[in-house]
């Protein structure tokens, strides 16, 4: 239940504007998560979404938009088209990131993760 909800927080973290509130989203996701591993959730998704969130710093809802364009600020219009099911739109969006950046772990991740949601896991399977 709690990586359940620390993915659904990843998500609306997405879709807001305020990089304040979706940092603090996010630091929350990585809280649950961290709590979900000490009680011994080890699932792929649990593990790959503290692998992402630990990457953030803790003054990372002050420095988002400062970011280049490849970075988490431009991940959350990335992740915004993921968050509403638009996986076309996301997948394309992941594309450019990773032509930006093709050392982009979160675009890999979230290149891989559309696709297993579109049911493409052979696709998603060669991201990682």
């Amino acid at each position: 239940m709690l990586v359940a909800l620390a993915a659904c927080l990843v998500d609306h973290a997405a879709t807001l504007s305020d990089q304040e509130s979706a940092g603090q989203e996010l630091l929350r996701a990585r809280d649950l998560l961290d709590k979900a591993w000490d009680l011994g959730n080890t699932s792929t998704l649990a593990m790959n979404l503290s692998q992402l969130l630990k990457q953030l710093p803790e003054k990372w809802r002050h420095q988002i938009l400062r970011q280049p364009a490849s970075g988490a600020g431009h991940a959350r219009g990335e992740e915004a088209a993921f968050a509403r099911r638009d996986f076309v739109e996301a997948l394309r969006n992941y594309s450019n990131a990773l032509e930006l950046e093709p050392n982009n772990y979160s675009a890999v991740l979230f290149t891989a993760n559309t696709y297993d949601k579109q049911n493409g896991w052979a696709k998603g399977a060669e991201m990682v």
